[in-house]
């Protein structure tokens, strides 16, 4: 028989981690300084942003045109659309995912005043 006695009042012992699951620092490791160097690099003006893979199909899109595909890549296109034209605040994406005849649609969108805050009434 089990001597130790379990109550409402006492914790469970604490238990290290699910079994087979590596610790964030085994993971990454420890930095070694030794590969570290100084260097003289000037700060980039902005980040760099890799090419989008849909920007062929994106760049001829004009406002008021949809890009068809499959439901299942509706929200994964929609995204990539909307990163596209996030410097362009005049541009909306709207999307549906079965248009009616089994494939999905995304539009781009211009709108009229750029989204912003209301105007007070006084």
């Amino acid at each position: 028989m089990n001597a130790v006695v379990q109550t409402a009042w006492v914790k469970p012992p604490a238990t290290p981690g699910k079994p087979g699951r590596k610790t964030a620092r085994t993971v990454q490791g420890e930095v070694n300084p030794d590969t570290l160097t100084i260097c003289d690099d000037p700060l980039p003006a902005h980040r760099a942003r890799p090419g989008c893979k849909y920007e062929a199909k994106f760049r001829p899109l004009k406002p008021g045109q949809a890009i068809k595909c499959q439901p299942t890549d509706v929200n994964r296109v929609a995204n990539a659309l909307r990163k596209y034209v996030e410097a362009s605040p005049a541009l909306l994406v709207r999307s549906i995912r079965d248009y009616g005849d089994g494939m999905g649609r995304v539009w781009l969108v211009k709108v009229d005043k750029p989204a912003g805050k209301p105007a007070r009434v006084k």
